[in-house]
């Protein structure tokens, strides 16, 4: 069982791997030079079979990720909801390939790992007994929560999603469909145009609107200061507190996780 739970997690840095490496082929960066940055936690040998082939064949490079990687099963995941269109017209093959083009690493990242999340979530409630899955079900649940309103929070004021439908559309695409404040705010979440719309959003759960209200306004940047903590490190210093809890239980794998998690923080 440890084996398997820490295989799923080594997912999550493998989506790093992979999206790095991807970039870094298009733009025309060695190979052998991206490997030396790769996460270790994420190393698996078929990422070398990673390349770009001639003319920039997307084609190809994906199907390399989609055949020979663990992530496999994400991209495809990933690729299936980009092959429709808002109101259920399908796109090419041609249009796909040209979106993946023009789509920032960035995006395609917080994707993958949504979509990672909510696969390690369902594989959780499945395999693992009632103490590890009682710890993991809140780190989980506090995680997605985190991701969400980050996704939110970014996109509060963003000029590249300049009309409602588009930011309701990339929203819904990047946040998870679980934790604790999913599914009874997640329309407000997916309409919130402010931060105060945000805090109001999330106000019913723990200190989740104590930590926007200290993030400075995404739409006043000329008034941040410098003193003041940016919305990640806000989340850096809980999950901290929250990651380091759970070792105060016996008997469960969900330490693995925390200590894993913990680990991150200290690095990066």
């Amino acid at each position: 069982m440890l084996v398997d739970f820490l295989d799923i997690l080594s997912i999550r840095y493998q989506i790093d791997n992979v999206v790095n490496i991807i970039e870094g082929l298009k733009n025309k960066v060695d190979i052998e030079v991206l490997m030396t940055n790769i996460d270790p936690l994420g190393y698996f040998p078929e990422i070398r079979n990673i390349k770009v082939l001639e003319g920039d064949d997307y084609s190809g490079l994906y199907r390399d990720v989609l055949i020979d990687t663990p992530v496999g099963p994400y991209f495809m995941k990933f690729l299936e909801e980009e092959m429709f269109k808002e109101g259920g017209d399908s796109r090419t093959m041609t249009e796909v390939q040209n979106i993946f083009k023009e789509l920032k690493p960035e995006y395609i990242r917080t994707t993958l790992k949504k979509l990672w999340l909510e696969d390690f979530n369902e594989f959780c409630y499945k395999k693992l007994n009632s103490t590890s899955l009682k710890m993991m079900e809140e780190m989980i649940k506090f995680e997605a929560d985190f991701k969400t309103m980050q996704v939110i929070y970014n996109s509060i004021g963003n000029k590249e999603l300049n009309t409602a439908a588009k930011i309701t559309d990339a929203r819904k695409k990047l946040c998870p469909a679980l934790g604790h404040l999913y599914p009874d705010s997640k329309t407000a979440l997916l309409n919130a145009s402010s931060v105060e719309q945000l805090k109001d959003a999330v106000k019913g759960v723990a200190n989740y609107a104590d930590i926007i209200n200290e993030a400075p306004d995404p739409l006043k940047k000329e008034d941040y200061s410098v003193a003041q903590k940016s919305l990640d490190d806000l989340m850096y210093d809980e999950e901290c507190k929250k990651y380091a809890l759970a070792f105060d239980q016996c008997n469960q794998i969900a330490v693995f996780y925390a200590y894993v998690k913990l680990k991150e923080q200290v690095f990066f």
